[in-house]
């Protein structure tokens, strides 16, 4: 059993998941709240205002552009309210960043990266013990182990978030980082000081009409920043899939028997 004063992201060997979940699953939330929280820019653009337990979410992007970042954002609100996250074979999470973004350490545990036959049993064994589960096979993972997981996250109402890999399924919802840049370097001179990323939000449901946004991440005072909301530049094509066919109604003529003279 750990102590939970002095844990902070211990990374957790495999013998000691069973203790760890065991730890973990003392009640830090309402059975009955159905969301996890989301930082005030993330829960703004988000269609429910926050993760729904049970859902798969997927963040992508190409390397270097910050989707990792986003990743451990969507963690900051919901350890400051009490809940429980694991990072499972995730090497690039930086905990440093993590803290930096609202993340509370003492909340996070970080298991190894487990072999590939032991991945799916070793991830099961922290759904429901955890609220959030964060995961980042490098492996192809057989279809009836992605079943598994999904359907024992949905009944324990664990969030699980893939990172740069292939989703469990169809998932729930999903941040693809698009464009990053970084503020604050001059010609030979200067220092970062904020990266701005476009982040395209899609899903199912109420999260089916795609959308982007454009975040500081971190933004100028550290943290998760809203910059702009580029949703204008999709609407065209939202337009343009859903505008009604115009439908050309043809009068029908009769033609008239004529007479004839005799």
């Amino acid at each position: 059993m750990f102590d939970t004063q002095v844990m902070v992201a211990q990374r957790v060997p495999k013998p000691s998941l069973k203790a760890l979940a065991d730890l973990a699953q003392t009640p830090v939330t309402m059975a009955g709240e159905q969301l996890l929280g989301l930082s005030e820019p993330l829960a703004a653009v988000v269609p429910w205002g926050g993760l729904r337990r049970g859902m798969g979410v997927s963040v992508r992007g190409t390397a270097g552009l910050g989707s990792t970042s986003f990743a451990l954002a969507l963690l900051a609100e919901a350890t400051q309210q009490g809940s429980w996250a694991a990072l499972v074979g995730v090497p690039t999470m930086g905990l440093a960043a993590a803290q930096e973004y609202g993340v509370v350490l003492e909340r996070v545990a970080v298991i190894d990266r487990p072999d590939p036959e032991l991945w799916a049993s070793a991830t099961g064994a922290l759904l429901g013990a955890f609220d959030l589960v964060v995961i980042s096979p490098q492996h192809r993972l057989r279809p009836a182990d992605q079943r598994r997981i999904l359907a024992r996250a949905r009944e324990r109402g664990t969030v699980i978030i893939t990172v740069d890999a292939e989703p469990l399924g169809t998932s729930d919802l999903v941040f693809t980082v698009v464009r990053a840049s970084w503020k604050g370097l001059g010609d030979g001179h200067g220092h970062l000081q904020s990266r701005q990323v476009d982040v395209r939000i899609e899903g199912r449901r109420e999260a089916s009409r795609p959308r982007i946004v454009r975040l500081g991440l971190p933004g100028t005072s550290g943290s998760i920043e809203l910059i702009d909301d580029l949703d204008d530049q999709l609407r065209p094509i939202a337009a343009q899939r859903t505008a009604p066919k115009r439908r050309v109604v043809v009068p029908l003529v009769r033609e008239t028997p004529t007479e004839s003279v005799g």
